[in-house]
C-alpha cells in the first residue's frame, strides 16, 4: 500500500508539472509588434504582442503569403499578421505591395474616437484639444488630424530606410539587438519626415531625437523595446496593468520605462499562491494516508 501511495503522488506531481504552453521546436525567432496612437493620447490600438514565425505564417496564409522562414521574414509580413490577428486591415501607399516596396498609409476599422493630444504635442505646434480637424471615419491614416500625418514604423528602436514590406528582419542592420527577438512599433505620427516647413511633430521628434531640420528634440528619447518584450511575454496581469500607462506615455522617461521590467518578468502573486495550495493539498493527502494506513 505504501508503494501505491507513492506512485499516486508522483503521478499527480508529474501532471501538474507539464508546461501549459510553449513555442514549437525551430521557432527561435520571435517578433513583438504593436500599433500605437500615443500622439493622439489613445495609447495602444494593439498592445505589444509576440509572434513566432510559425504563428505569422498561419495568420498571413489567408492572404496567400508564405510560408516564410527566419531568414526571409519581413517586417511587413509580421505587421500583416498582427493586423489579421486583430481583425484589422490596411491600405498601402500607391505602388507598394505587401511583397515589394509597401508601407502602410491607412489602417482600417480603428475607432479612434475623441482624441486627447498630450501636452508635449500641443506645446510644440501640434493640434490643440480645443481646435482640431476630427476624423469622421473608422480609418486612421495619411492626413488625419494634421496635413502631414501618417503611419511610421521603427525596428529595434530605429527608423529604417527600407520600406516596411522590403525589410527582411534577419538582414536588418540596427544598433540595438535583443537576441532572436525583433520589435516593430507601428506609430501614428502627426507630421512625417516629409513635412517640409510644416510645424509639428515629425517621427524623429516623437522618438525624442533631433528633428530632420536640425531642431532640438521635444523631450529625451526612451527606448521602450525591452519593456515591450517583457510586457508581451508577461503572465503577470497586475504588473501589465501598472506598466501599460507608462509605456503608452509619449514622453515617458527611460527610468520610468525600465522600472516596469522587473515586475513584468516576475510571476504574478496569485500564481504563486496557487502552487502553494497545490503543495498543501498533496501534503494533506499524504497525511491522510499516513494516518489511515499507519505508514511512515
Amino acid at each position: 500500500m505504501k508503494k501505491l501511495v507513492s506512485i499516486l503522488l508522483v503521478c499527480l506531481l508529474l501532471c501538474t508539472a507539464v508546461p501549459l504552453n510553449g513555442f514549437a521546436a525551430g521557432d527561435a525567432m520571435k517578433v513583438v509588434v504593436s500599433l500605437e496612437g500615443f500622439t493622439l493620447g489613445k495609447g495602444y490600438f494593439v498592445e505589444p504582442t509576440e509572434y513566432t514565425v510559425s504563428q505569422i505564417n498561419d495568420l498571413i496564409a489567408k492572404d496567400g503569403f508564405g510560408p516564410y522562414t527566419e531568414d526571409t521574414l519581413t517586417a511587413g509580413m509580421a505587421v500583416l499578421a498582427m493586423l489579421n490577428d486583430n481583425s484589422l486591415s490596411a491600405v498601402l501607399y500607391d505602388g507598394g505591395t505587401w511583397t515589394n516596396g509597401g508601407s502602410i498609409n491607412i489602417v482600417r476599422n480603428i475607432d479612434d474616437g475623441k482624441v486627447n493630444f498630450p501636452a508635449v504635442v500641443t506645446a510644440n505646434g501640434g493640434p490643440s484639444n480645443d481646435n482640431y480637424v476630427k476624423n469622421t471615419d473608422k480609418d486612421l491614416g495619411g492626413g488625419d488630424y494634421a496635413a502631414w500625418a501618417g503611419w511610421m514604423y521603427t525596428l529595434n528602436d530605429e527608423m529604417p530606410w527600407d520600406a516596411l514590406c522590403d525589410n527582411v528582419l534577419k538582414s536588418a542592420t540596427t544598433q540595438n539587438s535583443y537576441g532572436s527577438t525583433y520589435v516593430i512599433r507601428m506609430q501614428f505620427a502627426l507630421s512625417t519626415p516629409d513635412e517640409g516647413d510644416v510645424k509639428g511633430l515629425d517621427m524623429n521628434r516623437i522618438l525624442g531625437y533631433t528633428g530632420w531640420d536640425g531642431s532640438a528634440p521635444y523631450y529625451a528619447h526612451a527606448n521602450k523595446d525591452k519593456a515591450m518584450i517583457a510586457y508581451a511575454e508577461s503572465t503577470n496581469n497586475a504588473a501589465k496593468k501598472q506598466a501599460k500607462p507608462v509605456l503608452e506615455k509619449l514622453d515617458a522617461t527611460q527610468a520610468d520605462v525600465d522600472a516596469t521590467i522587473p515586475a513584468l518578468n516576475a510571476p504574478e502573486e496569485t500564481a504563486a499562491s496557487f502552487w502553494d495550495r497545490i503543495v498543501a493539498f498533496f501534503n494533506s493527502i499524504l497525511a491522510f494516508f499516513k494516518n489511515l494506513f499507519k505508514i511512515g
